[in-house]
């Protein structure tokens, strides 16, 4: 996609050759039912095919979703229509696998869903600017600036919060989440919790075949190494006196107690509605505490303060915790279990 010269181009991988698929140069929008190289382009951002060769072009000036149908053959040029608009700022465009297209709505700080029709539907964003509604419906989060956009492995969207120096996550049920950026647009934080680094403006960004996620910002492509799960073994945790409390984490092979990094291990209480992590409310792996491996070496026993924990709620009540941490290789994991207070 060729933003100043309002042209969509094609490479011929075969060949490396280069052509145009759309556009002839001159920014506008006219030309639509004819051959799409004759017709006008405003300012094109985001592209996207469908199943069936359609190329649906962003043009972030006009306001627009363009659609080139399929040229037979395909080497031919396309006939260009407007498919639909109603956008303000569009810039890029996914797909997903029940055939809706998904536009980052810039100006209005939104993610547009739009059906086979050309109908637009909310998916994203209040259209307030600003930063907020994390672990609540994405329709009710705020975004500023929203740009890049991807599919991960489980249908989840991925979306560059540019203003908010964040990428944010909406999981198939509609929750947004903050899965990378502080907020702080300088760049630090390598080799850390991505929750906790700068992204600056972030922009375009990609999920591989493995669903490690990857971010330009900074003047950089970062990568994001998805956690692993793990289960927590027993279900709940029991904490029965003494100064300590004793959590068991279950690694799934090839994954092995040896292979995590005991000081990154921590346990957050979480909010009983949310599962939000509550501020402030980390517990960290008491120093000189044993990290034990179990039974084939699946099994890790790590100690914790007690003190702490009895300052999350009265005795007998049950709370939601998230045990984190990293493998020696920097992947992280994660698991949500429960501790009850005695």
């Amino acid at each position: 996609m060729s933003f100043d010269s309002n042209r969509a181009r094609r490479i011929d991988m075969t060949n490396n050759l280069m052509s145009t698929y759309a556009g002839n140069g001159v920014q506008g929008s006219s030309g639509d039912n004819d051959l799409a190289t004759q017709a006008q382009l405003n300012r094109p951002t985001g592209i996207v095919f469908d199943d069936s060769g359609n190329l649906y072009i962003a043009e972030q000036s006009a306001n627009n979703l363009r659609r080139v149908a399929a040229p037979t053959p395909p080497n031919a040029t396309g006939i260009i229509s407007k498919f639909t608009s109603g956008f303000s700022g569009p810039r890029y465009v996914v797909r997903d696998n029940s055939g809706y297209l998904y536009v980052a709505d810039t100006l209005s700080n939104r993610v547009l869903r739009v059906d086979s029709s050309g109908n637009l539907s909310t998916y994203a964003g209040s259209s307030l600017s600003g930063f907020g509604g994390d672990f609540g419906p994405a329709t009710a989060a705020s975004l500023n600036f929203p740009r890049g956009l991807a599919f991960g492995l489980a249908g989840e969207l991925y979306v560059t919060d540019y203003g908010n120096n964040r990428v944010r996550r909406i999981d198939a049920n509609g929750t947004i989440t903050t899965i990378a950026g502080d907020g702080d647009g300088s760049f630090d934080g390598d080799g850390g919790p991505a929750t906790s680094v700068g992204v600056g403006s972030p922009e375009g960004i990609a999920v591989d075949a493995s669903g490690n996620i990857y971010i330009g910002a900074n003047n950089r492509v970062r990568r994001l190494n998805v956690a692993e799960s793990v289960d927590v073994d027993p279900d709940t945790l029991h904490i029965a006196g003494g100064n300590w409390i004793t959590a068991t984490i279950q690694l799934a092979a090839p994954r092995d107690a040896s292979q995590v990094d005991p000081d990154s291990v921590t346990i957050s209480a979480l909010d009983p509605v949310t599962k939000a992590p509550l501020a402030g409310d980390m517990l960290h792996r008491a120093s000189g505490a044993p990290f034990t491996a179990g039974p084939a070496g699946t099994y890790a026993q790590l100690k914790y303060d007690r003190a702490t924990v009895l300052s999350w709620g009265a005795s007998g009540s049950t709370l939601p915790v998230r045990i984190e941490g990293r493998f020696l290789d920097g992947r992280y994991f994660s698991g949500d279990t429960a501790i009850t207070i005695h």
